[in-house]
């Protein structure tokens, strides 16, 4: 399945759009308000999404 999505983009105005679900807990979080990428801007690294009056911020497991 990852093959289909590596050729997949998607705008900001589109992900501010989407709404961020804890799977394990089926709780709604939020909507995405801004992206933090790395040194070279290639990949995210973390999803801000404010939640009241604090940010959560999300980062995705490191590759080897």
């Amino acid at each position: 399945m990852r093959d289909n999505l590596e050729n997949v983009h998607v705008t900001l105005s589109e992900l501010r759009q989407m709404e961020v679900i804890d799977i394990n807990k089926g709780k709604r979080l939020g909507f995405i308000s801004d992206l933090i990428f790395d040194d070279n801007l290639e990949r995210i690294e973390y999803i801000v999404i404010p939640q009241k009056m604090l940010f959560v911020l999300f980062k995705k497991g490191m590759k080897s």
